[in-house]
């Protein structure tokens, strides 16, 4: 359906109705949604249903574009086992897509400590606004008293979106 509420209507009941086999067999539509509700019930149905060895089917939702869902992904695989998800993240920022990279900056500041911002530094300067952005709002997270010369450096010459994050970035670790 084109409506969001009745997809989401849709993915909850069949997470009540059906049986794994079933539902399982139809998942791959709702984890593909544009809406970030919908692809959450999905990660669920995931979790309520995955044994030890299918983790990979959860490990998707660790380079969704919702924040959220990336978060919950990571919780749902710390259950079932030891995961390193700095170095997952580490290891997409090589990607050669630009939705991919953004997601492993975002990814990789949630998961990460301040010796990863020398990673994302770099994407500071990248051409595309994205990643550019992406990375802008990584430093204010992995290590913002450190980099912040180069966080408003941003401010004076990247593109709009650049430009507001690092003043957005600047005013929220300003006392």
């Amino acid at each position: 359906d084109r409506d969001p509420a009745i997809r989401l209507w849709a993915i909850r009941e069949a997470r009540k109705q059906l049986t794994w086999r079933t539902l399982g067999e139809m998942l791959d539509v709702p984890v593909k949604d544009r809406s970030a509700a919908v692809r959450l019930q999905a990660e669920h149905a995931y979790a309520e249903h995955l044994d030890a060895g299918s983790a990979p089917l959860l490990r998707r939702f660790l380079m969704d574009s919702a924040a959220s869902l990336r978060s919950i992904g990571r919780y749902y695989l710390a259950q079932r086992e030891h995961c390193d998800f700095p170095a997952f993240y580490r290891d997409q920022l090589g990607g050669p897509a630009v939705k991919q990279v953004a997601t492993a900056i975002a990814g990789l500041s949630e998961a990460g400590g301040a010796a990863d911002a020398d990673l994302v530094l770099p994407f500071i300067q990248h051409a595309n606004a994205k990643i550019a952005t992406a990375a802008v709002r990584g430093l204010a997270r992995l290590d913002p008293e450190r980099l912040i010369t180069e966080i408003m450096g941003c401010s004076l010459k990247g593109t709009p979106n650049v430009s507001r994050e690092a003043v957005r970035t600047h005013s929220l670790n300003t006392p």
